[in-house]
């Protein structure tokens, strides 16, 4: 007797799709056809064949480079105690969708459809993966605080040593001129200040 789909995957708006290729003892991949169109998936176990002792998680393909692991963005993933999951696409599958790229096979995927990888793992390996996800937003924020911050000081330091020169196009008007001087200047102080404490930016 022939053993039923492992995983089920439904794009929005379309019918459900069980035809997974198999590629490695842990490794499963879907072919979504018109990724363009798809916003947001659903991934589930059908139950077919339990995993109670393991994982699975969903990824697809960046756009750029070669074939490997590296290629691939996670998702998210599954269990026994959650199922199924919905997933939102976002930018990255339209992008691979026009490139057609592959991780597992050495071809490429048909053009104008995107590969959605499913890898079978220890939980461990899932919870790594969960709380890499969950701080890249932290790192993200934080780079942005840090930016307007390093921006702010520096337009509030070379504010004060502008002077007024004659505009050379319009000689009635004047335009406000800084010395690169002081911009040198504050570049190297920052710096400084930098690696004596890099989080002293968080008081300027």
């Amino acid at each position: 007797m022939a053993e039923g789909p492992i995983f089920g995957v439904i794009a929005a708006g379309r019918a459900l799709q069980t035809d997974c290729v198999r590629v490695s003892e842990t490794e499963f991949l879907f072919e979504l056809p018109q990724a363009s169109t798809i916003n947001h998936i659903a991934v589930f176990l059908t139950g077919a064949i339990p995993l109670p002792a393991e994982i699975v998680y969903a990824r697809w393909p960046q756009l750029d480079g070669g074939v490997g692991h590296g290629d691939w963005h996670f998702l998210g993933g599954l269990s026994a105690n959650k199922p199924s999951a919905m997933f939102r696409f976002g930018q990255v599958n339209h992008q691979s969708a026009a490139a057609g790229h592959s991780m597992f096979a050495a071809g490429n995927a048909t053009a104008g459809s995107v590969l959605l990888g499913i890898h079978v793992g220890p939980i461990a390996e899932l919870e790594q993966k969960v709380a890499e996800l969950d701080t890249a937003p932290k790192k993200e924020s934080t780079m942005s605080q840090f930016t307007t911050k390093m921006l702010t000081n520096l337009v509030n330091h070379v504010q004060s040593y502008a002077v007024a020169m004659p505009n050379p196009q319009m000689p009635s008007q004047s335009v406000e001129v800084v010395p690169l001087r002081v911009v040198q200047d504050w570049f190297n102080r920052f710096q400084q200040r930098l690696r004596l404490n890099p989080d002293f930016w968080k008081y300027c």
